[in-house]
């Protein structure tokens, strides 16, 4: 387990003058080869990092887990805001991207599995059931089919104390799409009630935050 890496954590150079941050690059070329797995061709952008985790109390946080890190566009401003004894996990499946992740942030905890296993995922990392204070995550969850969107709301839920946040976004808005109202009734299932926080416009695409407080028990 991580906790919070120093100042100088090892993060790679974003890229050149005129040129793409090599993430965001490696994301574009990944999201061609299984676009419906990414869902997105675009890695979350620096106004919507700020945007998932503006309010979110990282700097009190205990333990943190963000899912479906990519590269570490969110982590790159996460990470800063930890307090100094706070632990840190990442998940991410897709092994191209993990490995640019590891690259990037060299020390870094980070699990290459399935965020359905985060349970098992937490405890390997020293994050017991029902200890994570808050979970960050840019998971495609409107790609997923029900049974795997319960599976992996049902596994946050699991690490999660009472009283625990969990933050998503999606691509599509709920006014509009049937698919978003059901997954925020499944996401309020599972973890808790559910708050949309607010859209983000200069997000590729534009983009909506949802936000789950775990109940007490």
């Amino acid at each position: 387990m991580t906790t919070r890496p120093k100042a100088d954590d090892g993060r790679a150079a974003a890229g050149s003058a005129g040129q793409p941050p090599r993430g965001a690059l490696t994301f574009w070329l990944e999201f061609f080869r299984a676009p419906t797995v990414l869902g997105n061709c675009f890695e979350s952008t620096a106004p919507l990092a700020r945007a998932i985790l503006e309010g979110l109390p990282l700097e009190e946080a205990g333990a943190v887990v963000e899912l479906g890190a990519g590269t570490g566009p969110v982590t790159e401003h996460l990470l800063p805001r930890l307090g100094a004894g706070a632990r840190f996990l990442a998940v991410e499946l897709n092994p191209t991207l993990a490995a640019a992740f590891r690259a990037r942030f060299p020390r870094v905890a980070l699990a290459e599995a399935d965020a359905g296993e985060l349970p098992r995922l937490g405890a390997a990392a020293g994050l017991e059931p029902g200890t994570v204070d808050v979970i960050v995550s840019t998971l495609p969850f409107l790609l997923f089919d029900d049974a795997t969107q319960s599976r992996v709301l049902g596994a946050a839920a699991a690490v999660l104390r009472p009283g625990g946040i969990f933050t998503t976004i999606t691509n599509r808005p709920a006014w509009l799409m049937p698919s978003v109202r059901r997954f925020a009734e499944r996401m309020a299932r599972h973890v808790g009630p559910v708050a949309p926080v607010r859209p983000v416009w200069r997000a590729m695409p534009p983009a909506y935050i949802y936000r789950s407080v775990k109940p007490a028990d």
